[in-house]
């Protein structure tokens, strides 16, 4: 059994697998196993992965036959054997010492999740151009982890308080988290869903004080090709998913459950009130997120009350169906 298993999900990565794939393959600590998914790439990504699994049993090549990023996620995971987990997009790439780094606070902390800075690198940058780092870690509880989440407070290291959201740089303990899989009706939130349940899994967390994941400006990325028919249902899917399991968890503090809704409430009224209204979302579009909020609202899910004052204007014309009026008050900036 590895100690560490790498799940990569690939679709059309040619210009950058090979960067991905050294980067791994030139891991200081070596007891690992690469799981990559492909989900029938119509370019050269399929031949490529062959050929370095030719080279390297660690290497296990998968097809994924399904829609969605978290599909192919899945499969790595179903077939993954390690003590420890972790993710890399096909295009990005780690540091030399990642593992060692992440596995050695891991077991030093005797933690569940350990989860190290990133940098956004330019399209054409080479597995070789990476820094040297010192780490120094940060360790916290599940209730702090989960409270960051919800109420924005500072991270670590100066990290943003939205950083929970990106499952790749982080090692995961398998076992703690409890065949965790990813949700594939969330196909534009299936990252923030697998990261808040895992930090809810997870008994304790620590933060490395080190650059060790490199998230590289892909313009051909799928983050990149906003679907906004598919985004916003894929949002407002979220909203009844994270309130039943949340609400339903004995694990999810009392004093939190309110900020649960708040948080709810303000994402969908940025992801699926003024996103689909800037970017010109269908008028069927638009009714059916009117019809989902109406019902998520009297539900108790989301309450409007949350918002500002230019929130609540904008939400109560889109939620009386006036949308080129809450269009209109989005341009004069409200």
């Amino acid at each position: 059994m590895p100690e560490i298993s790498v799940v990569i999900p690939v679709y059309n990565a040619e210009p950058y697998l090979r960067d991905c794939l050294d980067s791994v393959l030139s891991q200081s600590f070596t007891d690992w196993e690469a799981l990559c998914v492909d989900s029938y790439s119509k370019d050269a990504s399929y031949d490529i992965l062959q050929e370095y699994a030719a080279k390297d049993a660690r290497i296990r090549v998968f097809r994924n036959d399904k829609d969605g990023v978290c599909q192919a996620r899945n499969v790595g995971l179903d077939n993954a054997s390690g003590v420890f987990l972790m993710f890399v997009d096909s295009d990005d790439f780690i540091h030399p010492r990642y593992m060692e780094i992440m596995r050695g606070a891991m077991i030093r902390e005797n933690a569940d999740i350990v989860q190290a800075r990133h940098v956004r690198v330019p399209h054409d940058a080479k597995f070789a151009d990476v820094p040297q780092t010192d780490p120094s870690p940060a360790c916290e509880t599940q209730t702090d982890a989960m409270r960051k989440i919800f109420t924005k407070a500072p991270c670590p290291f100066n990290q943003k308080h939205d950083s929970w959201v990106n499952i790749w740089k982080k090692l995961y303990r398998a076992s703690a988290m409890n065949g965790l899989r990813f949700s594939p009706e969330l196909f534009n939130e299936d990252d923030a869903d697998y990261s808040l349940f895992s930090e809810l899994a997870a008994k304790k967390k620590v933060w490395i004080d080190s650059v060790l994941y490199f998230y590289r400006e892909n313009p051909n990325s799928i983050t990149r090709k906003l679907n906004i028919e598919r985004y916003c249902r894929s949002c407002s899917n979220r909203i009844p998913l994270w309130h039943e399991r949340l609400m339903n968890d004995a694990r999810f503090a009392a004093d939190l459950r309110p900020l649960l809704i708040q948080k709810q409430t303000r994402d969908a009224y940025r992801m699926l009130v003024r996103k689909a209204l800037k970017r010109g979302g269908s008028q069927d579009l638009l009714n059916e997120m009117q019809n989902k909020l109406a019902r998520y609202e009297s539900q108790g899910m989301i309450d409007r009350k949350y918002l500002n004052f230019g929130g609540k204007t904008v939400f109560a014309a889109f939620m009386r169906k006036r949308f080129r009026l809450a269009k209109c008050l989005l341009r004069i900036g409200f």
